[in-house]
């Protein structure tokens, strides 16, 4: 964003981030969910989509879990 975008800021700088990053991802079903959050900013869009990895690995960690050792 700083490259391709010097000196500028504000909402629509924001809402340019977000939706940049979000595209970027490739997986449409977490994109609706980030949304669904209304993330105002691109920082705080990462921290929700960080926070929703961290919870499908740990669902994806506890099926493959089954209480075998």
């Amino acid at each position: 964003m700083a490259l391709g975008f010097p000196a500028q800021s504000g909402e629509l700088y924001e809402i340019l981030g977000r939706d940049s990053f979000l595209d970027a991802l490739g997986d449409t079903p977490l994109q609706i969910r980030v949304l669904d959050q209304q993330p105002k900013t691109l920082d705080e869009t990462l921290c929700v989509v960080i926070r929703m990895e961290a919870y499908s690995s740990q669902t994806v960690s506890s099926n493959n879990n089954d209480g075998r050792k």
